[in-house]
């Protein structure tokens, strides 16, 4: 049996509120273009490439859950992604969407 995932979940803390972010599994067209966006910035994360990677990871998310706003309200998947405010939260979803959508990493 393959060690393939439809749903990558995330399990993460921020502000001390736990939230959970599930992604579906990257294509491989996808992992394309981040590695070469990533290849080519010879960095994970800069402000070349975070805003291709938003577009690119937004749609992937399936859910986004326990990021509330100060009134209360779910924060959604667009403003995680876009929101500078959740620069380093997403960036830390992404690292490890990344991480274990690899072969064997899941």
């Amino acid at each position: 049996m393959s060690k393939f995932v439809r749903d990558i979940v995330i399990k993460s803390e921020m502000e001390g509120q736990a939230f959970n972010a599930t992604l579906s599994c990257m294509s491989r067209s996808t992992a394309m273009k981040l590695s070469t966006v990533l290849s080519e910035s010879g960095t994970a994360f800069n402000a070349e490439n975070i805003s291709v990677m938003e577009k690119e990871v937004a749609p992937y998310f399936k859910s986004l859950e326990g990021v509330l706003a100060e009134d209360g309200t779910p924060v959604t998947v667009e403003e995680f992604c876009s929101s500078f405010y959740f620069t380093v939260k997403f960036t830390e979803v992404l690292s490890e969407w990344l991480t274990r959508s690899m072969p064997g990493k899941a």
